[in-house]
């Protein structure tokens, strides 16, 4: 309550929609069950302050945050596109701007389940706030162009994996280059570390060193996994207090590993970057909104031509499932086929 950027954040966080996902298709729509919330504790000085934000953001939440969100959509169609047209026919850039793939399919992704969850309580939901939603028609919540953003995802994706040597060449001879000599020079002005501790720094400088290209060339395996625990148990151990060494104190090491853990992953990895970044296996559990948008599709010529990004997202439906859940997985693979 004592800091403003918190509850700036909280409020924008209200006006940027009104239903949040708990697991899946679970949803709650937030300010109804905030203000519930706040209802049980008012007595506190502090829920007065933050019932009256939920009030104030309730009415603007509904009636703006798709306006807001289909101009984001809008852009993001846009900017998809120039990305695969500059991709395919400079695929050579994949390596240097693999970032901004990702940053690009992640923020689509987010943009498809921020739409999903509130299709759903305006078009199916029977518990939806009727005060708030009377006046909302159902072709306000309609996104015409939604099958081309789908279908650019999938192009860029498919990019990603029909370059994947492209990709790995760049960042194993990035590991091996830049990120080795950079590592090199912050070692080298580290004082005072333990043994466990030092070993598995000259370990990472090991690893990354001993890349080579030629590696891709004959066909041998590439597993950089190792890399990536050792990095994780350098961090537990340097979090003791009584250590005086300080990851905390040492802000250059840590931005160097965590970037070279990331140019790691898209060596090794690249698959599981694009199922964090990019998976639409939420279509999975909303069968409903996944026709409807799919028969929506039909009644726009424009939009024909990407009709075939429905069929092809049923691939991302295995992805959602778990190797501490098995029994899913014939239900799941059975409807992704249907």
């Amino acid at each position: 309550m004592h800091h403003q950027e918190c509850l700036d954040m909280f409020k924008n966080c209200l006006l940027n929609g009104h239903v949040h996902t708990l697991f899946r298709d679970d949803t709650i729509v937030t300010h109804d069950f905030l203000l519930k919330f706040f209802e049980i504790c008012k007595n506190q000085s502090s829920s007065k302050k933050l019932m009256e934000i939920v009030k104030e953001t309730q009415i603007p939440s509904f009636q703006n945050a798709r306006l807001v969100h289909r101009e984001k959509r809008q852009f993001l169609r846009a900017t998809l596109r120039e990305l695969s047209l500059l991709f395919n026919d400079e695929p050579g850039l994949l390596g240097p701007k693999a970032l901004y793939l990702l940053i690009g399919l992640s923020m689509a992704r987010d943009e498809v389940h921020w739409l999903l969850r509130h299709q759903y309580l305006h078009w199916i939901d029977p518990n939806k706030p009727t005060k708030l939603t009377k006046n909302i028609a159902k072709e306000d919540w309609m996104d015409k162009s939604l099958p081309e953003l789908l279908f650019l995802v999938e192009d860029l994706r498919a990019l990603a994996r029909k370059y994947l040597q492209v990709i790995q060449r760049y960042y194993i001879d990035y590991l091996s280059g830049a990120d080795t000599n950079a590592l090199n020079q912050i070692i080298e002005q580290i004082n005072a570390l333990p043994e466990d501790e030092a070993i598995l720094l000259s370990s990472f400088q090991t690893t990354i060193s001993s890349l080579n290209v030629k590696q891709i060339e004959t066909n041998d395996l590439i597993n950089l996994r190792p890399l990536r625990l050792d990095w994780f148990r350098f961090q537990t151990y340097t979090s003791v207090s009584k250590l005086s060494f300080s990851l905390m104190k040492q802000i250059a090491l840590a931005k160097t590993m965590n970037t070279i853990v990331f140019h790691s992953k898209l060596v090794d990895s690249l698959e599981e970057l694009l199922y964090e970044t990019s998976d639409l296996s939420i279509f999975c559990f909303y069968p409903s909104l996944y026709f409807e948008n799919f028969h929506i599709c039909f009644e726009y010529p424009s939009q024909l031509r990407y009709s075939i990004a429905f069929p092809m997202i049923c691939s991302h439906f295995m992805s959602c499932t778990h190797e501490l859940c098995p029994e899913e997985r014939q239900f799941i693979g059975r409807k992704s086929i249907d």
